[in-house]
């Protein structure tokens, strides 16, 4: 006896209006010997767009993701015309010490149009607030704060195995490593370097804006000895956790170094000595001393920026629905994505 049995199989048809349709198609075919029998239907009707808890395409919308009763805020930038030219990639974003993910909507108008004009989701994620401690964008947690607070799991695990599994269900991305980017000022600019260095596999492209690039130079600023210890009995952790140690990570990455050439707070040298170990280890990059800069992000690093992440983008994958991705095992959709990361996943909370 054969059965065959297809439910559901739909099909996105884009017109050269680029309005987008469903194609969807019942298909029952029951047989037994050589006898088959077969109805099937088809309708056609206007696509919506994915279900999801948040505002219209051209906005940003404050959330937050729990992994392991860690909760904190992401501030999520969906680009106009969403979900028209699915999948999108991502570009994360890590603000700098005693910030948060609202900075970047509240001071940077010029995000917005970037993502608009490249068409890319931006992920804006917390590393601080006025209730924890920095994380540093760690792999560090436990560390306890002088009020009592801590990280209860690291902010690379929250990040790596609660956000990013957490992004790819909720929506339309691309979700292949060349599909993926993250750029930082600043605390940062530490964290967009260190994390891409740590997991190079996950990243196509990374961005530091007056960044630190070695930890140990600043051990006793910024709260930095909270989360690493002192640096007197903790000098290896400090090591293992700064880009300039895991600069040779980083192979193959498009990698963007922009430091203000009138910084002092987080000195200018720091960007020249990452430039200058990338150099000796014969890796590409695009560095620049910004004139009459300090420290702060300016409208021309995050366009210069977007820029050559977009070019990146272009470069590891070409933009195809994600149905045909997904037929083809090009792109892991939605929940699958877990299925593609090199460690154990645990469900992600709302």
């Amino acid at each position: 006896m054969f059965r065959l049995w297809i439910n559901d199989c739909q099909v996105r048809i884009a017109s050269k209006l680029r309005l987008r349709w469903r194609l969807t198609c019942k298909l029952f075919l029951m047989g037994l010997g050589g006898w088959i029998g077969g109805i099937v239907f088809l309708t056609i009707v206007q696509a919506a767009p994915p279900t999801q808890p948040y505002a219209q395409a051209g906005s940003w919308v404050y959330t937050s993701v729990t992994y392991q009763g860690e909760t904190h805020a992401v501030n999520v930038y969906r680009p106009s015309g969403y979900p028209n030219d699915a999948p999108y990639p991502v570009v994360y974003l890590l603000h700098g010490w005693g910030g948060t993910p609202t900075v970047w909507p509240n001071e940077y108008p010029i995000l917005a149009e970037q993502a608009d004009t490249y068409g890319v989701l931006i992920v804006a994620v917390e590393g601080d607030n006025s209730n924890i401690p920095p994380s540093w964008y760690s792999p560090r947690a436990q560390i306890p704060w002088p009020d009592g607070e801590f990280w209860r799991i690291s902010f690379y695990d929250w990040f790596f195995r609660g956000v990013l599994p957490w992004v790819a269900a909720n929506y339309a991305i691309r979700t292949d490593p060349g599909g993926r980017a993250i750029a930082g000022f600043s605390m940062g600019g530490k964290g967009a370097m260190s994390l891409a260095g740590h997991r190079p596999d996950l990243f196509v492209a990374a961005a530091e804006w007056g960044g630190v690039m070695d930890l140990r130079d600043y051990s006793t600023n910024f709260d930095i000895q909270y989360v690493y210890g002192p640096i007197a009995s903790q000098t290896l952790s400090y090591a293992a956790d700064s880009p300039i140690e895991l600069a040779a990570n980083l192979k193959g990455l498009s990698i963007t170094l922009l430091h203000g050439a009138e910084d002092t707070y987080v000195h200018y040298q720091q960007s020249r000595t990452m430039r200058d170990k990338l150099s000796t280890l014969g890796y590409t990059y695009l560095w620049e001393e910004i004139p009459n800069l300090a420290h702060v992000v300016n409208n021309y690093e995050i366009t210069r920026t977007l820029q050559r992440f977009d070019a990146a983008f272009l470069v590891n994958g070409v933009h195809i629905p994600p149905e045909v991705g997904e037929a083809f095992g090009a792109f892991a959709v939605g929940k699958d994505f877990v299925n593609h990361l090199p460690f154990d996943f645990e469900e992600v909370g709302d």
